[in-house]
């Protein structure tokens, strides 16, 4: 992983309509614009980071069904997965 100053500054380009967009949202959330980037780089990279978990956990699964020795616990964790996730696709 990089180490990067606390400060650094980074330079996106962004067509005239988006940056547009993005001020009036981070004008609603009374925010400018570098805490909107903030927080959504930082909302999306957790999005990402799940789904490479759930990518993980699916391909896990995936080698268990065909070992009966784990065929109740993949079945079970299936189970709680699809029940504690609403709107998840398992």
């Amino acid at each position: 992983m990089t180490r990067y100053d606390p400060g650094m500054k980074v330079a996106i380009s962004l067509p005239d309509e988006a940056l547009r967009r993005i001020d009036d949202a981070a004008a609603a959330l009374g925010q400018n614009r570098s805490e909107f980037f903030r927080t959504a780089g930082l909302k999306y990279a957790v999005e990402v980071e799940a789904g490479a978990l759930t990518h993980r956990i699916d391909q896990h699964l995936a080698r268990l069904d065909g070992d009966t020795r784990d065929s109740w616990v993949t079945a079970r964790s299936r189970a709680h997965l699809a029940e504690t996730a609403e709107g998840e696709d398992w």
